[in-house]
């Protein structure tokens, strides 16, 4: 699901951003793991929340 979803992020950036297909691949792959990092990070503190 999450490499779905990256690569979902990714294309939507190629699609939609003006600029070469480098910059808007890094653009997306940039977006990709912030979206990671915030779903690591919710299924983190809910894990903490419900063991405790």
């Amino acid at each position: 699901m999450g490499t779905s979803l990256s690569a979902v992020v990714v294309a939507q950036s190629q699609t939609y951003l003006a600029g070469s297909q480098a910059y808007t691949t890094a653009v997306g792959t940039q977006n990709a793991f912030i979206m990671l990092t915030v779903f690591a990070t919710v299924i983190w503190f809910s894990y903490f929340k419900v063991v405790k």
